[in-house]
C-alpha cells in the first residue's frame, strides 16, 4: 500500500500545470499543438480535458494512444505524420471505457456531439439496421440549427453528398477551422495558380478562420515563398512583392509577422 501511494504521489509531482482553458479551448490548443508536432503539450492538453469527460479529447485520446496522434496532411499532398504518445499498458482501453460512457451519457442528455458520434460508429459498423438507425439521427442533426461538424463527417459515411457541402458551407459560416479548411480545399477549391488568385485564397482562409489547417497554409505558402526568395528563387521573390502590392500583408500583419522571420537571401 505504501508504494502505491509513493507512485501516485509522484505521478501527481509530475503532472503539468493547469492550463486554466475551457475543455474546449484545451482541444483546440491541444490540435494547434498536433500540428505543430508538439506531441508533448498536446498529450498534456487532451488529458486535461479528457479529465473532465470532454468527448472529442477522451476520443483523439484513445486513437492516440491506440496509433500515435496523427497530423494530417497538407493540403499540397503532403503524407500525414504520427506522433508517439507516452502511455502505460491499458490505458487505451481504459480512455476507450470512459469515451463509451461519455457517449452514452451525452447521447442520453441529448449532446448532438455524442449523438453524432454514436451515430458514426452505427453507420461503420455494416448492421443494416444500425445504418438506419444512423440515419434517422443523422436526419435529426443535419435539420438542427447549428448542427456540429461531426455531421458532416456522418453526411459523408451515409452518401449525402449535396447535404456535406451544404453543411460544410454552414460549419464554415460559422468559423469552424476544419469547416472553413472543407470549404477551401474541396468545396470550393481556390484557383491559387496566379499571384492574384493566391492573395484571394490567403485572404479567404484567414477571414474564416484566423485559426486551423486553413490558416497554417496560409502562414506556410508564405514561408514556402519566403524560403525560395531567401535560395534565389526570383519568381518567389515576385510573387511576394506582388502579394506586398495586393495589400494582402497590410490586411493580415500575421503574415507580415511569417515573413520577417524568414532570412531574405
Amino acid at each position: 500500500m505504501r508504494c502505491v501511494v509513493l507512485v501516485l504521489l509522484a505521478l501527481a509531482a509530475c503532472a503539468p500545470e493547469p492550463s486554466g482553458l475551457t475543455p474546449e479551448e484545451a482541444y483546440a490548443a491541444a490540435e494547434r499543438a498536433i500540428r505543430e508536432h508538439d506531441a508533448e503539450t498536446a498529450h498534456a492538453l487532451l488529458a486535461e480535458a479528457a479529465a473532465q469527460d470532454h468527448l472529442p479529447s477522451l476520443l483523439r485520446l484513445m486513437q492516440g494512444y491506440e496509433r500515435g496522434l496523427v497530423v494530417p496532411g497538407e493540403f499540397d499532398g503532403t503524407l500525414p505524420v504520427t506522433l508517439p504518445l507516452d502511455r502505460w499498458p491499458g490505458q487505451s482501453l481504459v480512455t476507450g471505457f470512459r469515451a463509451v460512457r461519455a457517449t452514452s451519457r451525452g447521447v442520453r442528455a441529448g449532446d448532438p456531439v455524442a449523438r453524432s458520434h454514436h451515430a458514426i460508429q452505427l453507420a461503420l459498423d455494416g448492421d443494416p439496421a444500425h445504418r438506419a438507425q444512423a440515419e434517422r439521427i443523422y436526419r435529426d442533426l443535419r435539420d438542427a440549427a447549428a448542427p456540429p461538424y461531426e455531421v458532416i463527417q456522418l453526411a459523408a459515411l451515409l452518401g449525402h453528398d449535396a447535404d456535406r457541402e451544404r453543411l460544410t458551407r454552414q460549419s464554415a459560416a460559422g468559423g469552424h477551422p476544419r469547416g472553413c479548411a472543407d470549404l477551401l480545399f474541396f468545396v470550393e477549391p481556390s484557383d491559387r495558380s496566379t499571384t492574384a488568385g493566391l492573395a484571394a485564397h490567403l485572404d479567404r482562409a484567414l477571414a474564416c478562420s484566423p485559426d486551423g489547417p486553413a490558416a497554417d497554409h496560409a502562414r506556410q505558402s508564405v514561408e514556402t515563398l519566403g524560403a525560395e526568395r531567401a535560395r534565389g528563387n526570383a519568381a518567389a521573390a515576385v510573387a511576394l512583392d506582388s502579394l506586398r502590392l495586393l495589400g494582402v500583408f497590410e490586411r493580415h500583419p500575421g503574415l507580415e509577422q511569417t515573413l520577417a522571420t524568414l532570412p531574405r537571401s
